[in-house]
């Protein structure tokens, strides 16, 4: 809850709660729905190990911004708000009666009691405890806990955001492990501090399987969307302007929320997709990504960040990225990045059903805009 390691912070423990002998807890009971990481898509974030929020049961984790940046705070999973604070935190419940907590929130969503939410959605802006905020701490951050029917539980072993977290030595010491492979990410081991690096890319909240995430029955407002006979936006403007649209003869939806300097965007299209469960394949309407438009911010900005330069490279969790600047497809002052994936397409077959196909490609992911 109060830890971070940074070059513009170094964090010390502030105002721990000293417990002696945790109280015992099935540390094997972990829920079975999956989660996403409770901070807006995207990001990177500096992860701690886990710690107790007041019972002495390591059921919490930190994550937050270096340079102490303040960054959207999202649902992890489908829920019911069960408890709101304003200027401190919310709670909300998920199947089974687990919960999960999101303490030391600053600028809280205009979320309510009672109110079914879906994973991803936004509940507020991580706050400096003690000033922005309740609680005490170093740094900007929330404080993620796990409970279940108001217990405390061990967040030990939990998968977030296609991480698992890991517990070690005291309180505040653990690491972080990608689930494709296994490698440490962020490593707490002897620090005990939030360290660099987990990166949100990994598992969107809009991709949880909803049979998995419970019977919360939250609607992802996949009932198929009216399109208009013209369109409702100027092209130009759909990946910048929040709400949903109609454009070429499709329906589009398009989120905005701060992103250092600027804002960014996400885009989804509705769309047929294929989706693929135990080895055979299945078409399906729904809404989908489409991109990430970063609003235009200066050049200088991005100096040293690969998607505002021409290039391609590898991510630190194993996929390749291809980055064009000022050509005809970006425009003199913008970017475009694509990442190399695996997509599967269907085929209708003259005689009835379809036959799918899988292929390698460079697939489209997010645009950068210069000021001029």
């Amino acid at each position: 809850m109060k830890k971070a390691l940074g070059a513009v912070f170094a964090a010390l423990l502030i105002g721990a709660v000293n417990v002696v002998g945790s109280p015992t807890a099935d540390a094997a009971e972990l829920p079975d729905f999956p989660m996403a990481l409770p901070v807006g898509w995207g990001l990177t974030v500096q992860a701690g190990g886990t710690h107790t929020f007041s019972s002495g049961v390591r059921s919490s984790v930190d994550l937050g911004a270096s340079g102490g940046v303040s960054v959207p705070v999202v649902a992890a999973a489908d829920g019911v708000v069960s408890e709101v604070k304003a200027g401190c935190q919310v709670i909300v419940t998920h199947d089974d009666g687990w919960q999960t907590k999101y303490f030391h929130l600053k600028n809280v969503a205009a979320v309510k009691v009672g109110q079914k939410i879906s994973a991803g959605t936004k509940l507020g802006m991580t706050g400096m405890p003690g000033s922005e905020t309740c609680g005490r701490g170093s740094f900007r951050h929330v404080h993620f806990t796990l409970l279940k029917s108001g217990k405390e539980m061990p967040i030990d072993g939990l998968s977030l955001g296609g991480y698992t977290i890991h517990s070690t030595g005291g309180s505040y010491c653990g690491y972080w492990t990608r689930d494709s492979d296994g490698a440490v990410v962020a490593d707490a081991r002897r620090s005990c501090y939030a360290v660099p690096k987990v990166t949100n890319t990994l598992l969107h909240p809009a991709d949880l399987s909803a049979a998995g995430a419970g019977n919360t029955e939250v609607s992802r407002d996949e009932q198929r969307p009216e399109i208009s006979a013209t369109d409702t936006i100027d092209a130009a403007a759909l990946y910048v302007t929040e709400g949903q649209h109609s454009v070429g003869g499709r329906a589009w939806r398009t989120t905005c929320e701060p992103y250092s300097a600027t804002k960014r965007c996400r885009t989804e299209i509705w769309a047929t997709t294929v989706k693929t469960d135990g080895g055979s394949h299945e078409r399906s309407e729904g809404w989908v990504f489409n991109n990430l438009t970063y609003v235009e911010s200066p050049r200088e900005m991005w100096k040293g960040n690969p998607l505002g330069a021409t290039g391609e490279w590898t991510a630190e969790d194993g996929r390749k990225w291809r980055t064009e600047c000022d050509t005809a497809a970006t425009g003199s002052n913008g970017c475009r990045s694509y990442t190399w994936a695996t997509s599967i397409s269907a085929k209708a077959r003259p005689s009835g059903g379809y036959d799918f196909v899988t292929t390698n490609d460079w697939m489209f992911n997010n645009i950068v805009r210069f000021t001029k």
